[in-house]
């Protein structure tokens, strides 16, 4: 038995969460493709946007579609230029979500967002492919309010510096929040091993049942269900109490700035 950080930290009172009361206005770019088609309509982009709300409601933050813009470029639907898509478009003091057909880098993602982007209000934005699920959405948004991935550091080549199943480097590896348990998930895997991994580790309902250690000998056993986890979908519950809590205090560090 052990009584690491992590264990430790679940059995105290909880901090209570902020209230930052406050309605996000988002700007979204929708890139045409070379026929001119949009491929999402207005309607797709405000349900989007607004199924997240409920998800972001401890916090007391909500998202807004104030306009949807259009770019009639179809070299940006494929996209692999960030740096220029953004420094044409970006709309100062908004929330800024750009929608293409794909994404090349990172190749086959379903989107990708600034950490902590939501303290840099004259750059940076989300960029979600058209087909984006509410928990792509979810996802990213996390990332924009300062949250890493559940795995961060799980491939590092010093053992050492990956986040331990007791919790008790957790602060300063991993994702670096104390209530998401040390996640082995192994980002550079391909799609076939990727299916392979689920399948040996994740059993119906949502439960992890890999036998994976880390460099003490403790067993894994991540938050399947963590939206800033890889796991499959269907597994979704949500964010922790301190990853609320990360993602209010990153805003509430800079809220002049909006």
């Amino acid at each position: 038995m052990f009584l690491g950080l992590f264990t430790s930290v679940i059995a105290q009172k909880k901090t209570k969460l902020p209230c930052v009361d406050k309605q996000f206005s988002v700007v979204a770019h929708v890139v045409r493709d070379s026929l001119g088609v949009a491929n999402i309509s207005v309607n797709q982009i405000n349900s989007l946007v607004n199924s997240i709300n409920p998800i972001f409601d401890s916090i007391c933050i909500s998202f807004k579609v104030c306009q949807v813009k259009y770019i009639n470029n179809f070299m940006y639907d494929t996209l692999n230029k960030w740096a220029e898509l953004k420094n044409q478009f970006h709309v100062d003091n908004r929330i800024n979500i750009y929608f293409v057909s794909k994404i090349e880098i990172p190749a086959g993602a379903a989107g990708f967002a600034g950490l902590g982007a939501i303290c840099n209000t004259d750059d940076d934005g989300i960029v979600l492919v058209k087909n984006a699920t509410p928990l792509v959405l979810a996802h990213e948004m996390g990332h924009y309010f300062g949250l890493k991935h559940t795995f961060e550091n799980s491939l590092n080549q010093d053992v050492l510096k990956r986040e331990f199943v007791d919790g008790t480097n957790a602060l300063v590896e991993g994702d670096m929040i104390l209530d998401t348990p040390a996640d082995p998930y192994d980002p550079s895997m391909k799609a076939d091993m990727y299916t392979k991994f689920l399948s040996s580790n994740v059993a119906t309902p949502c439960k992890f049942i890999g036998k994976m250690q880390d460099v003490k000998g403790l067993y894994y056993d991540p938050l399947v269900g963590n939206t800033m986890s890889y796991y499959p979908e269907q597994c979704n519950c949500g964010f922790t109490h301190e990853q609320y809590l990360k993602m209010a205090k990153t805003f509430l560090s800079n809220p002049k700035m909006w």
